[in-house]
């Protein structure tokens, strides 16, 4: 997890220390590109299931005819109870620990959202081939732009399963809200670049700091990494540091 000195991001990561040894689902809500894949992955290499293969499911294409049996497979295709052709090596029932990450559930559709539910509950999939059946130790995550309470009272997303999903909710700031973290954030993503491609680190200017804390940030952090990369690749070797962001537009008022 990236290093942070809000009050607010400290306490979610206290909370979410508390619960690495749950299986427990997870919901983490918060507008685009405000870090909720990174804390999920994070979520899951800290936790008991760090050994097993996150699998990812994306929701706004998950189709409801092929999703049980593509996440079947993919649980089979990580589980030393079957061979490398998918197909079962032994006994007909397996068990398997696994966490999933539904990215962007408020996509998911209501079929989808009741076949989840009951995964929840029973804990066991169903090959459509007739092989073995995998009963799961579980742990869900799921990531949202949305509030699904809202969307519950709109009928676009069951109850039952979003009281399933919100066991434990976490809501993450915007970046604008923690602007305490952007100078960590900067040093972070400009190391990044450097290490990826083999370069000197490079510094920002007074004037570039001073761009970067007064805009807004409506993309947050991504926005934030990508208008580095941006920088840095305009930047000149030969210069030791970025000395202003060209291409940032200015905040009301701005630098």
């Amino acid at each position: 997890m990236l290093a942070t000195l809000s009050p607010t991001m400290s306490l979610i990561y206290r909370k979410i220390g508390r619960i690495l040894s749950s299986r427990a689902p997870v919901l983490l809500r918060g507008e685009s590109g405000c870090g909720k894949e990174v804390l999920a992955h994070a979520l899951h290499h800290a936790s008991r299931l760090q050994k097993q293969k996150l699998l990812i499911v994306h929701c706004a294409t998950a189709a409801e005819t092929t999703l049980p049996q593509e996440l079947y497979e993919a649980c089979a295709a990580h589980s030393t109870s079957f061979n490398a052709n998918g197909k079962p090596a032994g006994a007909p029932h397996h068990t398997l620990a696994v966490s999933v990450l539904l990215k962007n559930v408020e996509a998911l559709s209501l079929n989808l959202q009741l076949w989840f539910m009951r995964l929840l509950q029973d804990k066991t999939l169903f090959d459509a081939a007739g092989g073995a059946a995998l009963t799961l130790r579980l742990r869900l995550v799921a990531t949202t732009q949305s509030d699904l309470a809202q969307h519950v009272e709109q009928g676009r997303f069951r109850q039952d399963f979003y009281y399933r999903l919100s066991t434990f909710e976490f809501v993450l700031p915007p970046l604008r809200e923690r602007r305490e973290d952007l100078p960590g954030f900067v040093a972070h993503f400009i190391k990044k670049a450097a290490m990826q491609k083999g370069g000197r680190e490079t510094v920002c200017s007074e004037t570039a700091r001073a761009q970067l804390m007064a805009y807004a940030w409506p993309g947050n952090i991504r926005e934030l990494e990508e208008t580095l990369v941006r920088a840095l690749a305009r930047h000149s070797e030969w210069q030791s540091s970025i000395e202003r962001i060209e291409f940032l537009p200015q905040a009301e008022g701005g630098v």
